[in-house]
């Protein structure tokens, strides 16, 4: 993200800051002269002491250089000294804007391993040719798709258990990058076979309620919808009892589902625990006393949710949905912004290799669904497969475990790596292969290598701990800030009457270097404020 500086004035120091400190010159006010800071021994210490919380947050990542020049404004305006007119600034509005400004702007800078696609890799360059997007945008999108066809066909024999070949995805990326191109052409097959099915449906419900009266009463069909856009818990639960027991929930604008009822912060690990145990092993069980008791079992869920870093913050940096395994059970990418678009013509339905893809949709479609996903076929994998995949747990368990581990701050995802690899390899060999019982080296390879791309995408997310403590204690620190009058602090009370675990001149210094460079904060001798301005440029994050 690009932040421009914001156009509020320095204040000038109160009458009672007897213990206030000069400016440092790099972030001088205006009426301090050259000669007037030479003059001042106190201003070597200063400088020294701005230059370590500047070297702090660069040091972790967080570092947003800005002109310094616009850094001090001309006084005599008639800002107060928290940066706006009066004390009735928007608290909430600020942390807000806070949150947006120190969240990461992107994911790691990975290479997307598009050739892992197997089946699905031609289609993946044609989508990345003909829309101009990221390939790990267009891979998401079809692996998902390949997943929701797939769950009902087969399941795979991992190390441990059969497992079902169900996938959950998430995908982050910018308003403007495709992602909702991206996904009607990768779910076009399924959407125009629901389309049909829907009009049947209708026309069947139609006929029942037109049927004279005294005829026995006909059984009204199951719901065929395969794809839903949204979805609560209860939703989904009440959509297996009356619908096709193989379904997905794909939506380019997952924020309104992370937003949403089932996912605040009341109700995420009843939401989380249900999505967690659809993807284990495909049963509903649920239990009340108004509703009655719902027990289904061998039911197929895949996801795939796409949204906006801005709306990821909230829930995605949650300790419990990571430590409950909801997260770990996602692959997530995360690309870099897109690229500006060339002006050119594309149409998927002249494309010969989505052609291609559409076909192969199309015959995994003609699979009719039974009352359920029970006693599906097995992919037994190869004993090279079995010897491949021993390897890859013994080194994620070694990674992950055990002191000094690479993987250790991600644990959760990557214990469950194996089985990632597992599942994605089943989905591209029945995409392939269809009537197969077997899973070959070759698909647990690129098994690998997309569950491993997720994981170090995950890696850059949660992995970099001295990052994330950095920003959780610069927010608290801002938004104890915001409690103090004129939202102003010295840098002596923040220590004695600051938030708990920042009391140490270290963690206070880097948490004003995070907020100073995220220009969130202003400073005026020995004493912080937050900026609190939030129109024109000032809100821009």
């Amino acid at each position: 993200m690009t932040l421009t500086a914001p156009p509020f004035e320095l204040p000038p120091p109160a009458p009672d800051d007897q213990d206030a400190r000069p400016v440092s010159p790099i972030f001088q006010p205006p009426f301090m002269d050259s000669a007037s800071r030479d003059a001042d021994p106190v201003l070597d210490v200063t400088l020294l002491a701005e230059a370590r919380r500047i070297e702090a947050a660069r040091g972790l990542g967080l570092g947003r250089p800005f002109p310094t020049a616009s850094r001090s404004a001309p006084l005599g305006s008639s800002t107060t000294r928290s940066g706006q007119g009066g004390p009735g600034f928007d608290k909430a509005a600020l942390r807000r804007r806070a949150e947006q400004r120190l969240a990461p702007d992107h994911g790691p800078n990975l290479d997307y391993p598009t050739d892992a696609l197997g089946p699905l890799a031609d289609a993946c360059r044609a989508l990345v040719a003909g829309l101009q997007v990221r390939p790990a945008l267009a891979g998401q999108s079809l692996l998902a798709s390949a997943a929701l066809l797939t769950q009902s066909i087969a399941n795979v024999r991992t190390l441990e258990a059969v497992k079902p070949l169900s996938l959950y995805l998430l995908t982050i990326g910018e308003s403007g990058d495709g992602k909702s191109a991206v996904d009607s052409v990768a779910q076009a097959a399924i959407q125009a076979r629901q389309r049909n099915e829907a009009r049947a449906y209708r026309a069947e419900l139609e006929a029942i309620a037109q049927s004279p009266p005294g005829e026995s009463a006909a059984i009204p069909p199951r719901e065929p919808y395969r794809i839903a856009r949204d979805g609560t818990v209860e939703g989904l639960r009440r959509s297996f009892l009356q619908g096709v027991p193989s379904q997905g929930v794909f939506t380019a604008e997952a924020a309104a589902v992370l937003t949403g009822y089932g996912m605040s912060r009341d109700n995420r690990a009843k939401t989380a625990a249900t999505f967690n145990g659809l993807w284990d092993d495909g049963e509903v069980s649920v239990a009340r006393g108004t509703a009655g008791r719902i027990q289904l079992y061998d039911r197929r869920l895949s996801l795939h949710w796409m949204l906006q870093p801005e709306a990821a913050q909230d829930t995605l940096l949650d300790p419990l949905l990571a430590n409950i395994g909801f997260w770990p059970r996602f692959l997530l990418a995360w690309p870099e912004p897109a690229l500006p678009r060339r002006a050119q013509r594309w149409r998927a339905d002249q494309d010969p290799l989505i052609g291609d893809y559409w076909r192969a949709c199309n015959r995994l479609l003609a699979q009719a669904l039974g009352e359920d996903c029970g006693g599906l076929r097995v992919l037994e994998p190869s004993p090279e497969a079995l010897k491949l995949a021993g390897a890859f747990f013994e080194r994620m368990e070694r990674q992950a475990k055990g002191r000094g581990a690479r993987l250790r701050d991600i644990k959760p995802f990557a214990v469950r790596l194996t089985e990632q690899a597992f599942r994605i390899a089943g989905v591209l060999t029945v995409f392939d292969h269809g009537e197969t019982t077997r899973l070959e080296a070759e698909a647990l390879r690129q098994g690998m290598a997309l569950a491993s791309y997720a994981l170090e995408t995950w890696r850059g997310v949660f992995g970099e701990r001295d990052v994330q403590d950095a920003r959780a204690g610069a927010l608290k620190l801002y938004a104890w800030l915001l409690e103090q009058p004129n939202a102003r602090a010295n840098e002596r009370a923040m220590l004695r009457i600051g938030p708990k675990t920042l009391r140490t001149e270290s963690r206070r210094d880097a948490a004003l270097a995070t907020l100073e460079q995220a220009w969130l904060v202003y400073r005026d001798g020995a004493h912080w404020g937050a900026i609190t301005h939030l129109d024109g440029q000032a809100n821009s994050a």
